[in-house]
């Protein structure tokens, strides 16, 4: 019930087959109830409620809070499955990261954990900057840590330009070329790379934006199970919006039972 699952499901509905959408949680979006809690982020309300009104139109059977499993997609006797469960977010095996001053971006802009104090944040994607400009609106002392040489890698120059304006407002600490090493309760180490030095951090919250993985296992269950299973969106590969939507409609538009 993502956007790419959604947008699938309008598209095979469209071409006439009789689609059943099932979501595991209470309304529909799924990452689009995350990605408009940001600032400026209010049109991503009006995306999710055009693809509802267009599953509507088309006539997308949904099954809202149902976590579905093979055995039971199997009594549906599908012509074939799309799989779209969505990603996690990723968590590096390292020293003191399961420590309690360590949470996800996804968790501060869910409102779930408000840090407090001294916040490192930990990868500078657009996820990662939209959760530091959150974390300085609420009075944080923000320090960016990114692994490249620039800030925001990947983001349009006009978007990143924009975010940055804004979270420089606060004053951030920027370190780009350094790398995570381990976590402590009272901060973080990092490598510098450029030559290897180790940088040490005062923390009082690490926040991790480090991207997103697909979720193990849940896509060869159902191909274990069936003929047809196409993995769409964070499902098969982490990306933006446009990516998952657009993963959605191809692999839709293209499918033959």
């Amino acid at each position: 019930g993502g956007p790419g699952g959604m947008q699938a499901a309008i598209v095979l509905a469209e071409r006439g087959f009789k689609v059943t959408l099932f979501e595991k949680e209470s309304a529909l979006g799924g990452t689009l109830n995350l990605a408009d809690k940001p600032p400026h982020k209010g049109l991503i309300e009006d995306l999710i409620a055009s693809l509802k009104r267009q599953m509507e139109v088309f006539g997308v059977d949904v099954k809202l809070g149902t976590d579905a499993t093979p055995e039971m997609v199997k009594k549906l006797d599908p012509v074939g499955v799309f799989v779209a469960g969505g990603a996690q977010p990723i968590i590096p095996k390292m020293p003191g990261i399961d420590g309690a001053n360590v949470v996800t971006a996804e968790s501060v802009v869910r409102g779930e954990v408000k840090p407090t104090g001294k916040v490192v944040v930990v990868g500078t994607g657009m996820t990662g900057l939209e959760t530091s400009e959150m974390l300085g609106e609420a009075g944080c002392e923000l320090t960016l840590v990114e692994m490249v040489d620039t800030v925001g890698p990947g983001l349009f120059a006009v978007i990143l330009n924009e975010l940055m304006d804004r979270i420089n407002a606060f004053s951030p600490t920027i370190l780009t070329s350094h790398k995570l090493l381990s976590v402590s309760p009272t901060g973080v180490e990092l490598e510098k790379m450029a030559d290897g030095s180790k940088v040490s951090v005062d923390a009082d919250y690490v926040v991790l934006s480090l991207g997103v993985s697909p979720r193990k296992g849940v896509v060869e269950a159902y191909e274990a199970e069936f003929m047809n299973v196409f993995a769409i969106g964070d499902a098969r590969k982490g990306g933006r919006i446009y990516d998952t939507m657009r993963d959605g409609y191809n692999t839709a538009f293209v499918f033959e039972p």
